[in-house]
């Protein structure tokens, strides 16, 4: 997701950076609760001294584990809050980091540090992960899911579901038993929801912003959730419509009923965060909505309204505002609270709740209010082609076909190491790109 300018970190020639009719709802629900999935690890500068960081060897090979090829191509990503999924242009799918739930796919619970195949899946044509579950549509049209299902979201009956210990989930990918054929997939926190080919949306789960989807969604080119709203765009005309829960600026109208459109014209491109959204139009402009939790809306603060709800206030914007100083944009992404883009040299410019002067993703201490968190750019980076964010990681695809991913290394970037804490640096995922 973003940062400062500093001496080549990258080959500039070389690095790419990567998006109701209810015919079935199956809802499950854990005996001891939900495995914790939801929150970013503490923060934790790095003092340490900065270097730079290629794949390096690989590690000892894990026999339960089916890393790429080398060379293997992606063609797309998708971050939920702690992992990283990516397609690859023969149909695999493969995921790396937080596997409590079983959102990596690998068949166990343990976390897994660099890509690993999903295994039992049909050659798949588009994949979406939010929080901690993943959902992929294959080329057939069917629809397979693996992780949580606290609220239902795989969209199987809780006996089909083969558990994890205390947390309704699945290791393994599941078809959905809610028949297609399918286009594309949007998960949300607790739930997902499919585009038929003739249009019209399925979803299935529990979530209070899938409930407030309109009852007419045909026509719908994308789709996105926050924690109790989210936004289209119709796919005539580039206008994007929000609803459900209208506080503090969610629905980007300002402050009109629901169902009114965000006044933005001919927009390409649009993600929802937990309580923000973010839209990029035809001319390369970006504009965001919604709170300015951690600096979500890349403007200063004296900038920023105040807003009021039932007594409570916070820092909001009602109506699209443009983040401070960033270029024109090729490429959108927004995690919960950082949003980041690409502008059109294909280096990543984010804001949010990871930044910090030397670039990359980083830190602003929110519980100490010193979130003057402002667009930075990561020059070192370029010729990204797409960029995806998290909750605590951001990863970018190259042109070259190479993945780079930094954030929180917890439970791993995708180079086989685990480091504790914040990581500015991005490292090179292996097995993907020459």
């Amino acid at each position: 997701m973003q940062r400062t300018t500093r001496e080549s970190l990258l080959p500039a020639a070389g690095l790419v950076v990567v998006a109701l009719s209810l015919t079935g709802c199956y809802r499950s629900h854990a005996l001891d609760g939900p495995a914790d999935d939801a929150g970013v690890p503490p923060p934790r500068l790095d003092s340490g001294p900065r270097l730079e960081r290629d794949a390096g060897p690989p590690p000892p090979p894990d026999p339960d584990l089916e890393p790429p090829a080398p060379g293997t191509t992606v063609v797309q990503l998708a971050a939920g809050y702690h992992h990283v999924c990516a397609l690859t242009d023969d149909g695999a799918v493969y995921c790396w980091g937080r596997n409590d739930v079983g959102q990596a796919g690998g068949g166990s619970r343990r976390h897994v540090a660099r890509p690993t195949r999903v295994r039992g899946l049909p050659p798949i044509a588009r994949v979406s992960t939010v929080a901690s579950h993943v959902c992929a549509v294959a080329v057939a049209g069917g629809v397979w899911c693996w992780g949580q299902s606290h609220a239902g979201q795989l969209g199987v009956p809780e006996d089909a579901l083969p558990g994890c210990g205390r947390a309704d989930c699945s290791r393994i990918p599941l078809q959905s038993r809610v028949l297609g054929p399918f286009e594309d997939v949007f998960a949300s926190t607790r739930a997902t929801c499919v585009r038929r080919d003739e249009g019209g949306l399925e979803c299935w789960g529990e979530d209070a912003a899938v409930d407030a989807l309109p009852a007419e969604t045909r026509g719908v080119a994308l789709l996105d959730f926050g924690l109790q709203h989210g936004c289209f765009l119709d796919e005539v005309g580039g206008t994007v419509r929000c609803f459900g829960e209208a506080t503090f600026g969610r629905l980007g109208n300002g402050g009109a009923a629901e169902g009114v459109p965000v006044p933005i014209d001919a927009v390409v491109a649009m993600e929802v965060g937990t309580d923000h959204a973010c839209a990029l139009d035809a001319a390369g402009v970006v504009r965001c909505w919604g709170s300015d939790w951690a600096g979500a809306l890349g403007r200063p603060k004296e900038e920023v309204p105040y807003c009021t709800a039932d007594g409570v206030g916070e820092d909001c914007s009602t109506e699209p505002r443009r983040p401070y100083g960033v270029p024109p944009a090729i490429a959108l992404s927004v995690g919960e609270s950082a949003s980041c883009l690409l502008d059109e040299e294909g280096s990543p410019w984010c804001w949010g709740p990871w930044t910090d002067a030397r670039g990359g993703m980083s830190i602003c201490e929110v519980e100490a209010g010193s979130c003057e968190a402002l667009p930075i750019t990561t020059a070192a980076i370029r010729g990204a082609v797409a960029i995806e964010a998290g909750a605590s990681i951001a990863c970018v695809l190259h042109g070259e076909g190479t993945v780079w991913c930094w954030g929180y290394g917890d439970y791993g970037l995708g180079d086989g190491e685990v480091r504790p804490g914040f990581q500015p640096d991005p490292v090179r995922v292996v097995g993907f790109g020459p």
